[in-house]
């Protein structure tokens, strides 16, 4: 989460926090330009990560460095990026335009109290089934995104999703649905 001076928070998902050294993360610079003037405006900012070893949760507090746009860092970043984007179909979309560094001032892990107890898989499978019945009677995308992330919600507890596509042009991203509690879905 990044936040404006005037104490506005920009939330954005990221699927990977690059672990530079002991004290230092790299995030990828590709498509998020509110996130970047954010940053730049105010260095401070807060990630949650999620160990995909044990499932452990952490959450670090970190003071935006510099960019990378060369040099070791942004090599490694670049390859992995490239290795998700042609494994996704998204080599024309995924451009990475520099790695910001950030120092990890402070590393705490989420506990359980926080996040809630983790539920079986087994346990959705009724919420599984209203979900894909709900789906199958939607007539268009426009309610086939609002009813789905309307269900994410109300059958899964995710509150906050959203759905992007690909631009026209094949390079950028877009959010093409969202949606957030007491918000209307887009």
């Amino acid at each position: 989460m990044f936040v404006l001076l005037e104490g506005t928070p920009n939330l954005t998902f990221l699927s990977i926090v690059h672990g530079i050294d002991e004290n230092h993360v790299g995030l990828s610079f590709q498509f998020f330009n509110k996130t970047r003037t954010n940053i730049l405006e105010n260095p401070l900012a807060q990630a949650l990560v999620l160990s995909p070893e044990t499932s452990e949760q952490y959450r670090l507090d970190l003071q935006y460095l510099r960019t990378e746009t060369e040099g070791p860092s942004f090599d490694r970043v670049k390859t992995r990026l490239d290795a998700v984007a042609s494994q996704s179909g998204m080599s024309k979309v995924f451009k990475l335009r520099g790695v910001d560094i950030f120092e990890v001032i402070d590393c705490r892990p989420v506990t359980s109290e926080f996040r809630g107890e983790t539920a079986r898989k087994a346990d959705y499978l009724r919420e599984l089934d209203s979900f894909t019945e709900l789906l199958g009677a939607c007539g268009d995308l426009d309610s086939l995104l609002s009813v789905a992330l309307e269900a994410l919600s109300s059958l899964f507890g995710h509150s906050h999703s959203f759905v992007m596509f690909p631009g026209e042009n094949g390079k950028h991203l877009y959010t093409g649905a969202s949606h957030l509690p007491g918000a209307p879905v887009y």
